[in-house]
């Protein structure tokens, strides 16, 4: 691993570690989680609906199905299928290696920690598991992390790599942004499980990484 990817990955697990902290020791946090709240109810109005006209609503329930588990998983496995079929074995591998790990560490991250979700008004959609962190902004940020990765490497050109990753993350950015509108998830998980999906996805660069030197 490079001292580029050692850093970033320091980085994203102190990022990690910290947000973890203010959720076992509130009082720590007391100001972030009264912060939390606060932009939490700004997203709402007097009645407690979500602000905003029906059309955004809606369109950002549909931002946060692509970072469902259902979406995430098999996107990711028609991806890695894609190239494994092309005999591109570490690419594939990348993939799935990326969207496991992902899945499994932040549903274990969710058991662990049992944070109850924001209750401060009615979901904007349905929940099934505990808070923290959010599996949605993990799974996402390793998944886009991953893809970006792997499409960079058809370029050769900076500024078309650079859109890639930029377009990436800025699909996991909306993914961990919708959850915190809807209500579903303290924004604290939202950064949480985008530190933890990245970190992730950077422990598994090594694999494509060890293709383009062989």
């Amino acid at each position: 691993m490079t001292a580029r990817l050692s850093t970033a990955l320091a980085c994203c697990l102190v990022l990690f570690v910290v947000t973890a902290g203010l959720v076992l020791v509130p009082s720590a946090g007391m100001a972030i989680h009264e912060l939390e709240r606060v932009l939490l109810s700004a997203l709402r109005t007097e009645t407690g609906s979500l602000i905003g006209p029906d059309w955004l609503q809606e369109a950002i329930r549909d931002i946060s199905a692509l970072g469902s588990m259902t979406v995430s998983i098999g996107g990711t496995m028609l991806g890695a299928g894609y190239f494994a079929l092309r005999g591109e074995v570490r690419k594939a591998a990348f993939l799935l290696a990326a969207i496991t790990g992902a899945v499994l560490l932040s549903v274990g991250a969710k058991e662990i920690f049992a944070r109850p979700r924001p209750d401060l008004f009615e979901h904007g959609t349905r929940v099934f598991t505990p808070s923290f962190p959010s599996a949605h902004a993990a799974v996402s940020a390793a998944v886009a992390a991953a893809f970006a990765n792997v499409l960079a490497m058809r370029f050769v050109e900076t500024p078309a790599r650079a859109t890639i990753f930029v377009a990436c993350g800025c699909v996991a950015i909306l993914i961990g942004a919708s959850r915190i509108y809807l209500g579903v998830h303290w924004p604290t998980d939202v950064v949480a499980g985008w530190a933890l999906g990245l970190a992730w996805a950077l422990v598994c660069v090594p694999l494509i990484k060890s293709e383009t030197r062989s």
